[in-house]
């Protein structure tokens, strides 16, 4: 591979059948040699490598340097989506709707999802992954009957734990360490929104304080954000939140980005 990409969405197309696979790669040139590799069967993808050979495929670099885990998740679940790459439907060799909190039986055949079902129930009946009732190792230990009833921390043990937390959160250990709480930098413009054009053609998805930083107005934004969540009409909006509801800012439609769920 002469040139790499990063933080990157890409496609790979099939030019015998027209089948198609879209994933995420924080590397592309490492994901890309694992998908290649003559030892790798796990996946569709690399058994239609070993089958075909590299030079069977096109590859197509759909999006790249995204900035975050979320944005990679939003982009391959939209290009599944898109160019219709699921296996269950025959037109493609991915087996999950794509993004870390995709499904992960969407390829799945009825036959196949039936046998996992059974599978699941059983093991829940008394199984291994039932810690209930009195499965459970602390069923009936309440009370004088637990094992810690009556027990009091030392105070040098009192101090030891104080001393191990003092400075755990201090400066830059501070999860709220650098985060506003107005201005650009603020909680509430790190909200993750879509753009849209009117017709709902999806243009891009950024942090709402990146769009402040383009122009648009915060305020706006949010009111369109929840206009368009709540799919309301005037007189519901009204009476929620007393004011004009906003449909577009700036000819464009915003939405709060919601990461796709599993079906």
């Amino acid at each position: 591979m002469k040139e790499n990409h990063f933080n990157c969405i890409y496609m790979y197309v099939n030019v015998i059948n027209k089948k198609r696979y879209v994933g995420q790669a924080k590397d592309f040139n490492k994901r890309h040699k694992s998908h290649i590799r003559k030892s790798t069967n796990k996946f569709p993808i690399d058994r239609a490598f070993n089958k075909y050979g590299e030079d069977k495929f096109e590859i197509i670099i759909l999006k790249e340097n995204l900035e975050s885990q979320c944005l990679l998740n939003f982009w391959e679940c939209y290009f599944i989506d898109k160019y219709n790459t699921l296996m269950i439907n025959n037109c493609g060799y991915n087996l999950a709707s794509g993004g870390h909190n995709g499904n992960a039986f969407a390829g799945k055949t009825e036959e196949e999802m039936k046998e996992i079902r059974e599978k699941i129930s059983n093991a829940n009946k008394g199984g291994t992954w039932n810690i209930s009732g009195e499965n459970n190792p602390m069923y009936g230990k309440f009370g004088k009957n637990n094992p810690n009833y009556g027990k009091h921390l030392t105070e040098e043990t009192k101090k030891k734990m104080s001393e191990s937390k003092k400075g755990k959160y201090k400066g830059e250990n501070n999860p709220m360490y650098g985060i506003h709480r107005y201005g650009l930098k603020s909680p509430g413009l790190g909200k993750l929104i879509c753009r849209c054009t009117k017709d709902g053609e999806l243009l891009d998805v950024k942090y709402q304080f990146q769009y402040v930083e383009m122009g648009f107005s915060a305020s706006y934004m949010s009111i369109c954000c929840k206009y368009h969540e709540m799919n309301c009409n005037k007189e519901e909006w009204f009476k929620k939140y007393k004011c004009y509801p906003r449909k577009t800012v700036n000819g464009f439609v915003f939405k709060y980005y919601v990461e796709k769920k599993k079906s």
